[in-house]
């Protein structure tokens, strides 16, 4: 008689996944006086049983590591990220849906609501009822668990993080469609997961929120290896990119600004410096005491001449040569003016003119002041010069010195005061 086949063999649920040995925590627990609270953090903590398994972690991504390296198990994105509501007891879970239908624990339904459902024989034996409830928001929420490898720390095993965040299951369910979609896989593909803040406004106050991102950081060619490893063509604008043009990035926005030097100016002509003056003023002439002579004024042509003569040469005189050296001494040197620096000038005087080249120098010698003659003699007896003498005939009719020509005339003052 051969054994009746045992039941339970039949119904083995193999779903061909590698073991669960850890989860990647997104926060951490503070006990308060309402009981445990999850506090949000910016980095994942490996919470396993495997010491080996912590310290090879923390090796790999540190203390507080924001972004780990990750491969996924199955190409089923259902598989690899399942979601659902939950409702848990303690460490039992007495209620699983999906917001249409839920199944729940016998002994966790409303005895007024066990009037109207068939007893299934047990009280932990679930039983199909509508969803959500009045529990929804209040002891069930959501809850979605990534399931994953850290291929740098343990590639045989599994590690689950689970989130109730429903931005972050929309975020990480599209990229796991879309990676498919791209790749044609998702499995033996390197990810990085890591944590983005976002600010949200969370009745009325604003706060910061760390969500997951996944994010594949391979270039164009691995992304071309991937697919035709599963199969597919190159994506189409490979061939497109390959007959643009190398962009120039020679020219930045960002660049500091390079200062070009300017071309050098040309130089200019060395203007020589003007003879300077001589620093002490030259004596006053003595005072006339009788009559004198007037001497005659010398012409321009003079003074030239008389400045030529007084001036010292300073080009320096050349021995005797004999010979043809005797022929080539004949050319005249040129006379080098070496430039003086301008002595201080007393406050008040006025600024001596810059001699133009080409010009002859400008004549500094004192002009002696022409003398009075003895033939122009003011009424007063002081003798006059003929200038003096020429100008008090024009205007008052006879000679006069310059004293006695501010001197009012006889009844002048009356007429004045008149």
């Amino acid at each position: 008689m051969e054994p009746t086949q045992k039941p339970c063999l039949t119904t083995l649920n193999l779903t061909g996944t590698l073991p669960m040995i850890a989860k990647l925590r997104l926060g951490t627990v503070r006990e308060t006086s309402d009981g445990p609270e999850i506090k949000n953090v910016n980095w994942f903590r490996l919470d396993t049983r495997y010491k080996n398994l912590r310290d090879k972690f923390q090796a790999k991504y540190g203390e507080k590591p924001w972004q780990v390296r990750i491969a996924l198990g199955s190409n089923d994105p259902n598989a690899v990220m399942p979601n659902q509501l939950e409702e848990w007891d303690g460490l039992i879970r007495v209620c699983q849906g999906n917001n249409a239908t839920a199944q729940r624990m016998w002994k966790a339904i409303a005895a007024d609501q066990q009037a109207t459902l068939t007893n299934p024989g047990s009280p932990f034996l679930p039983v199909e009822v509508p969803c959500p409830c009045p529990h929804k928001g209040v002891t069930c929420e959501l809850k979605a668990r990534l399931r994953c490898i850290l291929p740098d720390v343990q590639p045989a095993s599994q590690v689950e993080v689970v989130t109730s965040s429903i931005i972050n299951l929309e975020q990480i369910r599209s990229a796991l469609e879309e990676y498919k979609t791209l790749f044609g896989r998702l499995v033996h593909i390197p990810f990085t997961l890591s944590r983005r803040p976002v600010r949200f406004c969370v009745e009325g106050e604003s706060k910061i929120q760390y969500l997951l991102e996944l994010v594949f950081e391979g270039d164009l060619a691995a992304t071309n290896q991937i697919r035709q490893e599963s199969g597919l063509e190159p994506l189409p604008y490979t061939a497109l990119l390959e007959s643009l043009p190398a962009l120039d990035q020679s020219e930045s926005q960002n660049e500091d600004v390079v200062e070009v030097p300017l071309a050098p100016a040309e130089p200019k002509p060395t203007v020589p410096a003007a003879p300077a003056a001589p620093s002490t003023p030259p004596a006053a002439p003595p005072a006339v005491t009788g009559p004198v002579t007037t001497a005659p004024r010398p012409t321009e042509s003079a003074k030239r001449e008389e400045s030529h003569r007084s001036e010292p040469s300073l080009a320096t005189p050349a021995p005797p040569a004999t010979g043809a050296a005797s022929k080539a001494s004949a050319v005249p040197t040129p006379r080098v003016e070496r430039p003086t620096a301008a002595p201080s000038r007393p406050t008040g005087s006025p600024t001596p003119k810059a001699h133009r080249p080409g010009t002859p120098p400008p004549d500094t010698t004192k002009v002696p002041a022409p003398t009075p003659s003895g033939s122009l003699i003011c009424r007063c007896g002081v003798g006059v010069t003929e200038r003096v003498a020429t100008y008090s005939r024009l205007h008052h009719g006879a000679v006069l010195c310059m004293r006695c020509q501010h001197l009012p005339v006889a009844g002048q003052e009356d007429r004045k005061i008149a």
